[in-house]
């Protein structure tokens, strides 16, 4: 994801200047961008296998519906440290 006034968009001259990034921050925007593609994963997994039952998606075999679920996914009680 390019932000274009971080990476050197000029309102003025209507034009695009990429910046070098440094190293550190090219990291944090890839960890970023790692951690967004994840949590997309973890949605669509669980829109893959939920399962419907009277009328109610579920997830899993313990009850979790699936509006539960990807609660959780978004507070990053699912699936692991992101």
């Amino acid at each position: 994801m390019h932000n274009y006034y971080k990476d050197g968009y000029n309102d003025a001259m209507k034009e695009w200047k990429p910046r070098a990034l440094s190293a550190e921050a090219e990291l944090a925007e890839a960890k970023e961008d790692a951690e967004v593609n994840y949590l997309q994963g973890m949605k669509v997994a669980l829109l893959a296998f939920a399962w419907w039952k009277d009328g109610i998606q579920y997830v899993g075999t313990c009850g979790t519906t699936l509006t539960d679920a990807l609660a959780m996914v978004e507070q990053g009680k699912l699936g692991g440290e992101t």
